[in-house]
């Protein structure tokens, strides 16, 4: 599972796995060669890994997985390369100030109001159709008393201010990764760096956030006894934090997939990956707030 950390000035990406430990280093492009590079990230990558070959062990567990159907499904993993604007514009700071409301990037959800906002979560989390939501707006517009109201003209006006948003943070993508039988094998993601930036803007995680590791002991009978509760109470995070450069911090990354269906029969089924961070307490980690689809 990666463990990122980024700080104000560097950031630096760390995997750690079980069974093996990958970093990645993102150093800033001198400013000299920006103008060069409009095309490329805005970030030099190098890596440093037990395994010598990444692409190679990936298509291995890959084939290794198809083994028991006697069926080897031809996958060319040369050809997927990231986009350049998957490795941009996202960081632990920018998040922070999108919380304050600093620095939000262009065509990112404006709501009218709190009310307006709020009634079209009650919507969407709710799945409330179009015809009761618009009984909600009459009932609340009668009642209210107030000369123009803060909620949408109807349920399908907001449904429409909804579907113009089109923030970073929330866009898809999809790239085919293999073609078996003549059906290409497609993948949905959303770049990590832009995931990460729109977990840490939800408060759960803001208000909570751990920036450095804690040493964490509690008395008993006079004597001191060392506390583990958290991946940022460990050893290894400790001593890692003391290799980084200054104003830099761990960032840790867990990454979980499970099986679900998409329909009643079950005929039809996923492996979703989601997205959590290590750098909040267990409690805000199991809540929903602090998971997002990748």
């Amino acid at each position: 599972m990666p463990d990122t950390f980024t700080s104000h000035e560097k950031s630096t990406y760390q995997d750690d796995n079980i069974g093996e430990m990958e970093d990645i280093i993102i150093n800033e492009i001198p400013t000299q060669d920006a103008d060069n590079l409009e095309s490329e990230p805005r970030y030099n990558l190098r890596k440093r890994s037990k395994s010598e070959n990444i692409e190679e062990r990936a298509e291995e567990i890959f084939e290794e997985n198809f083994e028991e159907l006697g069926t080897e499904i031809p996958v060319n993993l040369d050809n997927i390369d990231l986009d350049p604007e998957d490795l941009q514009g996202a960081s632990l700071d920018d998040a922070l100030d999108a919380i304050e409301g600093k620095n939000l990037p262009e065509r990112v959800a404006k709501w009218p109001n709190d009310a307006y906002r709020d009634f079209m979560r009650l919507i969407v989390e709710g799945n409330i159709s179009n015809k009761i939501g618009d009984q909600i707006i009459k009932f609340f517009n009668k009642y209210s008393n107030l000369e123009e109201s803060p909620l949408p003209k109807s349920t399908k006006n907001g449904k429409d201010h909804l579907n113009q948003i089109t923030s970073p943070s929330l866009d898809f993508k999809e790239k085919v990764v293999s073609t078996y039988s003549g059906i290409d094998i497609t993948l949905y993601y959303r770049p990590i760096f832009r995931a990460i930036q729109a977990l840490l803007q939800r408060p759960e995680v803001a208000n909570n956030f751990v920036y450095k590791g804690i040493l964490k002991k509690k008395r008993d009978d006079g004597s001191e006894t060392r506390v583990f509760g958290e991946p940022y109470e460990g050893d290894w995070w400790l001593e890692t934090e003391k290799t980084l450069p200054p104003l830099n911090h761990l960032l840790s990354i867990i990454l979980y997939s499970d099986g679900t269906t998409f329909d009643g029969l079950g005929k039809t089924s996923g492996h979703p990956v989601f997205l959590t961070l290590g750098n909040v307490p267990n409690w805000v980690r199991n809540l929903p707030e602090s998971k997002i689809l990748l």
